[in-house]
């Protein structure tokens, strides 16, 4: 399976979201993750630049599909580059 560098940019809307109900988002996107056959490795915070980025590894229509379905809601920018 190939593994990638998932760069997630959420809105000012996602962030006030975080503020009015925090609670621990990666716990309930594991999950999301493992239906889809994708493999959850870690979560990096880049302070500064108030991004997220995954490490994962799945097929990579997978990735795009979940990338897709990210992208709908409207509340975040994703970028997904291949680790070779």
């Amino acid at each position: 399976m190939p593994r990638f560098i998932v760069e997630i940019v959420p809105t000012n809307d996602f962030f006030k979201s975080l503020v009015n109900n925090p609670r621990d988002r990666v716990s309930e996107l594991v999950p999301v993750y493992q239906e889809m056959g994708i493999t959850f490795e870690h979560r990096y915070y880049v302070v500064g630049e108030n991004k997220a980025i995954d490490i994962i590894s799945g097929d990579s229509d997978a990735v795009q599909a979940l990338a897709t379905a990210g992208l709908a809601g409207g509340e975040l920018s994703y970028r997904s580059h291949v680790v070779r």
